[in-house]
C-alpha cells in the first residue's frame, strides 16, 4: 500500500481520502468503517472476555472452547487475533476475528484444555491492553 501511495502520489498534492480509496482499492474492500473510527472520531477499544470450556468428549479431537468477547465502550469495528494457550504454553490462535458487535461469541476446538485466553495479544489494537482483554481476570490487590 505504502509503496503504491507513494508512486501513485509522488510529488502530487494528496489527502487523506486519497489514501483512504487507495486503502479501499489494495485491500478488495471499502474501508471506510476503519478510517471513520481512526481518523474522523476518537474511540477507544475495550474488550471483556469471558471463556467457557467443555469437557473433551470421549473419541472427540479437542475440547470445545466458547470465548465471549464484549465491547462495554466504544463499538470499535476490527479484526483481532484470539489466543488460546494451554498449562504446558500450547498455543492455538483464531486470527483476525472481526469484532464488530457489542457481543461477539467465537467457538473453537481446541486439541488441549485453555487455561488462558487473550484478545488481541500482540497490541494491534489494543495500545494499552489492560486485565479485561485477558481470561481468566487477573485481580490485583490493594493495600
Amino acid at each position: 500500500l505504502m509503496r503504491e501511495y507513494v508512486e501513485t502520489y509522488k510529488n502530487k498534492p494528496t489527502t487523506v481520502d486519497d489514501f483512504e480509496k487507495l486503502a479501499g482499492k489494495v485491500n478488495g474492500e471499502d474501508l471506510s468503517w476503519f478510517f471513520s473510527q481512526w481518523i474522523d472520531r476518537t474511540v477507544f477499544a475495550h474488550y471483556k472476555v469471558d471463556v467457557e470450556v467443555g469437557e473433551k468428549p470421549e473419541g472427540a479431537s479437542g475440547f470445545r472452547v466458547k470465548v465471549t468477547i464484549t465491547q462495554p465502550d466504544d463499538l470499535v469495528k476490527m479484526p483481532a487475533d484470539v489466543t488460546l494457550i494451554g498449562v504446558a504454553g500450547e498455543r492455538q490462535v483464531v486470527a483476525n476475528v472481526m469484532l464488530d458487535k457489542r457481543e461477539q461469541v467465537v467457538e473453537v476446538v481446541c486439541a488441549f484444555r485453555p487455561v488462558q485466553v487473550i484478545v488481541d495479544e500482540g497490541g494491534w489494537v489494543l495500545k494499552r491492553p489492560g486485565s479485561d482483554n485477558i481470561w481468566p481476570k487477573v485481580e490485583t490487590k490493594t493495600k
